[in-house]
């Protein structure tokens, strides 16, 4: 088995990843983006959005798997994809998943038909909800950081595998107002 992507070692102490099964355009579209664009250099572009702490949030997407993998890096004032209204919407056509990191907390959060369902804490891998164990069956303190175990369920729960390339470029993007929660 493959190592899982490290998000934390990768992204650093704040990102969120959603996975859902509408294709990236469209996704960005329900998620606010106002302008859906290429963007080549993405995650650079994104990135150096960080300090300036800018109104609107800069949201990347591409096609993976039969669907769409989001990225955002900018979550100074909460994370789009981790608000219950927003994933139970992209949840309304097929199972929609987030998973998120703060600087004191990596989770996961599960939707379906317009709900979030359940969720799971990747630090502890305590759940909550109607969250089914054989997404984190063979999880423990052994199978790596916590970002780690939280690609991992990502990756149960949606088939979505994410390895050293699932964030490089090119992306789909464009600026939204940021979380409504």
């Amino acid at each position: 088995m493959a190592v899982p992507l490290d998000l934390t070692q990768r992204l650093g102490e704040g990102w969120c990843v959603t996975v859902t099964v509408l294709a990236p355009a469209l996704t960005l579209d329900m998620m606010g983006v106002a302008r859906v664009s290429e963007v080549p250099d993405g995650l650079t572009v994104a990135s150096r959005r960080i300090p300036q702490r800018l109104p609107e949030v800069m949201l990347l997407a591409k096609e993976k798997g039969e669907g769409s993998l989001v990225l955002e890096v900018e979550g100074t004032i909460g994370w789009i994809g981790a608000g219950a209204e927003m994933l139970g919407e992209l949840s309304e056509a097929g199972r929609a998943c987030t998973i998120y990191r703060d600087p004191n907390k990596i989770e996961l959060l599960v939707a379906e038909d317009g709900d979030v369902i359940g969720g799971m804490s990747a630090v502890s891998l305590s759940s909550w909800g109607s969250f089914d164990e054989r997404w984190t069956e063979g999880l423990d303190e052994t199978s790596g950081t916590p970002s780690q175990c939280a690609v991992l369920a990502l990756e149960a729960i949606t088939g979505v595998g994410l390895d050293a390339g699932a964030l490089d470029d090119p992306w789909l993007g464009g600026l939204t107002k940021g979380p409504t929660y």
